[in-house]
């Protein structure tokens, strides 16, 4: 509507346009030509084969390998320490020693193991990356609620206390740190010492394990400083030989937080008042117990991940919940409960019923929270809840 003006609509709608704003990648106004997986405009090309990658064709052995060819479920015995290594997959050995190959670098595992059951599992690569790892019945996971992960490579994972002598593992799954699954073989046999079933014996190295003097099973490590054997250490501040330290209750670096007569740390004892299930304090990021072993939550951040202890009795399971509606793995036994999703889940701010635990007794209250975020940074509030809430 300017005097003298000849413009026109293109073919967009845009006034003196050049139908570029509409066009598509091949410069067709209102076109329906997109680009493939290649980058190529109209191009056919998409993603398959079972390693998802643009154009592939690859199929999973009849060991269950992507791509692979069918060498790592061949004849004859795994040897614990000379797994195949193009299998990104976990191995047991008659004692309970579960053996890894990473082709990856991983964040988190879950396998059952076949044959007997376990009570429990401790050692190995997984503790020494500082692990959670829970084991009970048929099935156990691990991961880091600090993002800690395990480089590639192949060692002892962990060491199960097992009732029996086990068959193999099944039920595998490996994920990174963006919790993708990087599974190779799903289920696994037995492995043995050496390829003819025995002690390895020799010079060898049993386990596979050397530190990083070339010690097999030594216990040399590098500091921060890439000082083999040395001693500096990084600080809570990430200052290698930095002398910055963790304090107050909420275990923050300089923090000078003392708990309040709640137990809140940095609370001001409001808290404590008469508590009701479902009117939980709304600036405390944590979780509450009822008599029925119903487990409250309220939470002022996204969470991605719990741990929990149960005092006064025992728990032998947990369903329901929020939990449960995320697709949270939960795993109880005991007296501690911890969750987490292997596809990223999270459970959104708010308040509700995280779970419904079983109990063999009446409890107390919880302790030994922890809450953690999508990137594994710990974002609890009150550690422990000493009473019960109401319902």
């Amino acid at each position: 509507n300017v005097c003298g003006s000849t413009a026109v609509e293109d073919e967009c709608g845009v006034c003196g346009g050049d139908n570029s704003s509409c066009a598509d990648c091949a410069g067709t106004p209102n076109g329906t030509a997109v680009e493939d997986c290649a980058g190529v405009c109209g191009g056919d090309a998409v993603v398959g084969g079972c390693d998802n990658v643009c154009g592939s064709t690859a199929v999973e052995d009849e060991c269950g390998v992507c791509g692979g060819d069918g060498s790592s479920c061949a004849g004859g015995d795994v040897v614990c320490t000379d797994l195949p290594t193009d299998d990104n997959t976990l191995y047991v050995d008659a004692s309970g020693v579960v053996y890894y190959n990473f082709t990856s670098t991983v964040a988190g595992f879950q396998f059952n193991i076949d044959g007997t059951t376990m009570t429990g599992a401790s050692g190995g690569a997984a503790a020494s990356a500082g692990f959670t790892v829970s084991a009970g019945g048929s099935t156990a996971l691990g991961f880091s609620f600090t993002g800690a992960t395990i480089a590639a490579g192949s060692g002892v994972l962990t060491e199960l206390a097992l009732a029996g002598t086990p068959t193999g593992l099944s039920g595998i799954v490996l994920s990174d740190s963006s919790s993708n699954e990087t599974t190779g073989s799903t289920s696994t046999t037995l492995c043995v010492e050496s390829s003819s079933g025995g002690d390895t014996g020799g010079d060898t190295c049993a386990s596979g394990v050397f530190d990083c003097a070339g010690v097999c099973d030594g216990t040399a490590v590098e500091d921060c400083a890439g000082v083999c054997g040395g001693d500096s250490v990084e600080d809570c501040a990430g200052v290698c030989g930095g002398d910055a330290v963790v304090g107050g209750c909420d275990n923050v670096c300089g923090s000078t937080a003392v708990e309040d007569e709640c137990g809140v740390c940095g609370g001001d004892g409001s808290t404590c008042a008469s508590l009701s299930c479902s009117d939980l304090p709304a600036g405390d990021n944590t979780l509450y117990l009822a008599a029925d072993g119903t487990v409250y939550y309220n939470f002022t951040t996204t969470v991605a991940g719990f741990q929990f202890n149960v005092d006064g009795t025992t728990m032998t399971g947990a369903a329901g919940g929020d939990a449960a509606s995320a697709g949270f793995t939960v795993s109880a036994g005991g007296s501690t409960a911890l969750g987490f999703s292997f596809t990223g889940a999270t459970i959104a701010a708010g308040s509700g019923v995280l779970t419904e635990l079983t109990l063999a007794g009446e409890p107390t209250g919880l302790s030994g929270i922890v809450l953690s975020d999508s990137a594994s940074s710990d974002v609890t509030g009150s550690t422990s809840t000493a009473e019960l809430c109401e319902e």
